[in-house]
């Protein structure tokens, strides 16, 4: 990307989406735990999805506002 804000905005993407892989590793390594610790696990992966959702409609508004370039395409 030409734009350094959108750059910071997907890096930021990118630490989220690593932090929901985690949350879902763990929800998969408690699949078989105690009820109260699934639940648990279950809520910090819908919290990390959402972050990860909410730093992806970030980007996409600052593209569309600021009309920012990418480095893709011909």
């Amino acid at each position: 990307m030409k734009c350094r804000e959108a750059e910071d905005l997907l890096e930021a993407c990118g630490a989220s989406a690593e932090a929901y892989a985690l949350a879902v590793g763990v929800l998969v390594e408690v699949l078989s735990g105690p009820r109260a610790e699934f639940w648990g696990a279950l809520k910090i992966a819908e919290s990390a999805k959402d972050n990860c959702d909410g730093a992806l409609r970030a980007i996409y508004l600052h593209i569309i506002k600021h009309e920012c370039q990418t480095n893709w395409g011909p």
